[in-house]
């Protein structure tokens, strides 16, 4: 993808039409076609293969329509939500695999919301069937494979907000030595542990400052642990 700064060029387009000439170097540009320069009421999105001066045209792109452009419209390059998000979707892949390489596991989390007798819950609790995880299992240095059973925020009456982290087996405390939540902040190594041997199940509780919690139900969150 090629990208310029501050470049607009005015335009006369059919509908339909795919080749059009631009003063652009040649390459792959993702562009906007707006009926105004100033005061645009209406746009299109397509992307221009340049060669020589001429464009070939992909019309009507991330969800806007293949339109006529009269005389007054203008052709530019701007950012767009597909751009914005290709780009998040490489750098989330990147972090994947450098977590990966660092020893890290990171989990998809479908936000569920759990409410009762005082305790609120924002994201997956397997005791409760309160949300989704996958990876299920994380692969945890010198253990081997967990269950993942908890990854929440939770808010108990009285008592604050914090968020939990719980994999079966018995894991020594030292062994998870911080967690990335998306939307919310990093955390280190200062929680609070602890292992119930009765559901055989190691508990991580970090106390958070949430006014308003960041996950909302049936939004997707990754959280990246990283392992000693």
């Amino acid at each position: 993808m090629n990208f310029i700064n501050n470049w607009m060029q005015p335009v006369t387009l059919a509908a339909g039409v795919t080749s059009i000439a631009l003063d652009l170097a040649d390459g792959r540009y993702r562009l906007s076609i707006a009926d105004s320069g100033t005061a645009a009421t209406r746009w299109e999105i397509v992307e221009a293969v340049l060669e020589g001066g001429e464009a070939t045209l992909a019309r009507g792109l991330e969800g806007t329509l293949d339109q006529g452009w009269p005389e007054g419209s203008v052709i530019y390059a701007g950012i767009t939500a597909g751009m914005l998000a290709e780009l998040y979707q490489r750098i989330s892949s990147l972090e994947a695999r450098v977590t990966a390489l660092e020893g890290g596991a990171g989990i998809s989390v479908t936000v569920g919301q759990f409410s009762e007798a005082g305790q609120t819950l924002h994201g997956f609790y397997d005791d409760l069937s309160v949300g989704a995880v996958d990876p299920s299992v994380v692969d945890v240095p010198g253990i081997g494979s967990a269950n993942v059973l908890v990854t929440a925020f939770a808010e108990y009456e009285g008592a604050g907000s914090f968020f939990v982290i719980a994999l079966a087996g018995e894991i020594p405390q030292g062994t998870l030595q911080a967690v990335d939540l998306d939307g919310y902040q990093f955390l280190n190594t200062s929680a609070t542990y602890g292992f119930d041997e009765p559901t055989n199940k190691s508990q991580w509780l970090w106390p958070v400052d949430v006014p308003a919690l960041p996950w909302a139900a049936g939004e997707q969150r990754r959280v990246t642990l990283t392992f000693n």
